[in-house]
C-alpha cells in the first residue's frame, strides 16, 4: 500500500512530535539532577516522574505512526485525550516492566486471557504508584495529620526513580533513532512495516500456542535487515 500525501505529511507530523518530546524528556532528565545536586530529592522525584510521562507519550505516538504507515485511520480526538492522560502515559510505560511471575504462567499454559489480565494488574499497580508519589513529591497532604513531600521521598526514592527514567529513556532512544531513520525514507519504512504486519496478521490467525506463536515471529524476524533494527 503506497501512502497518501496526507498520510505521508501526517506521519511526519507525528515523528517530529515524537522527537521533541524525548527531546523535552531528556532536559528534564538533566534538570531533575541539578535538583538532586542540591538534595531538593521530592522536586528531583516530579521531574523525573514527568520525564517517564514524556516517554510514555514516545510510545503513543510511535503506536499512531504505525497506524499511519498500515494504512488504519488515526483520530486526532481520541489521540488527542489519550496523549494527555498521564493514565495513558503510566499505562504505556508498564510495557516496559519485567513480565509478573503470573503472566508468564498464563503465556507458558497458553492462557491468553489470563496474560493480558495479568499484564493489567501490572499497569494498573503501577500507574497507581506512580500517580501517588508523583503527588506526594509536590503536595503537603492530610490525611489525619500533615506530611510534607520531605517525609514521603526520600534520597533512595529519587535514585529509584532516576534509575528507572535512565533505563526508560535508553529504550525510547532507540525507538526515536528508528522514528529518525524513517523519517528520512518514509515510503521504505511503510513497507516494512506492512511487512511486518502481515507477519503478525498470519501469526495471529494460527492456532498453535501462545509461546511458539512468539518464537515464530522472533524465527522470522531473525536476521532481517530492516530499520527496525
Amino acid at each position: 500500500m503506497i501512502l497518501t500525501p496526507e498520510q505521508e505529511a501526517f506521519a511526519l507530523g507525528l515523528i517530529d512530535g515524537a522527537l521533541s518530546v524525548f527531546e523535552n524528556a531528556d532536559r528534564l532528565f538533566y534538570e531533575a539532577g541539578i535538583l538532586a545536586d542540591v538534595e531538593a530529592f521530592p522536586r528531583a522525584y516530579l521531574l523525573h516522574q514527568i520525564s517517564l510521562e514524556e516517554c510514555g507519550k514516545v510510545e503513543i505516538l510511535g503506536a499512531a505512526v504505525v497506524s499511519c504507515l498500515i494504512g488504519v485511520e488515526v483520530d486526532v480526538k481520541t489521540l488527542s485525550k489519550v496523549f494527555r492522560r498521564h493514565e495513558s502515559k503510566n499505562k504505556m510505560n508498564a510495557y516496559f516492566l519485567p513480565r509478573s511471575e503470573e503472566e508468564v504462567l498464563a503465556e507458558k499454559n497458553n492462557d491468553l486471557p489470563a496474560a493480558v489480565s495479568a499484564f493489567k494488574a501490572v499497569q494498573e499497580e503501577f500507574h497507581q504508584e506512580s500517580n501517588r508519589l508523583k503527588n506526594s513529591s509536590l503536595y503537603v497532604d492530610f490525611d489525619g495529620g500533615f506530611t510534607s513531600p520531605q517525609d514521603v521521598i526520600s534520597k533512595a526514592d529519587y535514585e529509584k526513580i532516576r534509575d528507572q527514567n535512565a533505563e526508560f529513556m535508553g529504550l525510547n532512544n532507540l525507538k526515536v533513532q528508528m522514528l529518525s531513520r524513517w523519517k528520512n525514507n518514509l515510503a521504505s519504512a511503510a513497507g516494512e512495516v506492512q511487512q511486518l504486519y502481515a507477519l503478525l496478521e498470519e501469526e495471529r490467525h494460527s492456532e498453535n500456542p501462545l509461546a511458539e506463536v512468539l518464537n515464530a515471529l522472533r524465527e522470522k524476524l531473525k536476521g532481517r535487515h530492516t530499520s527496525w533494527s
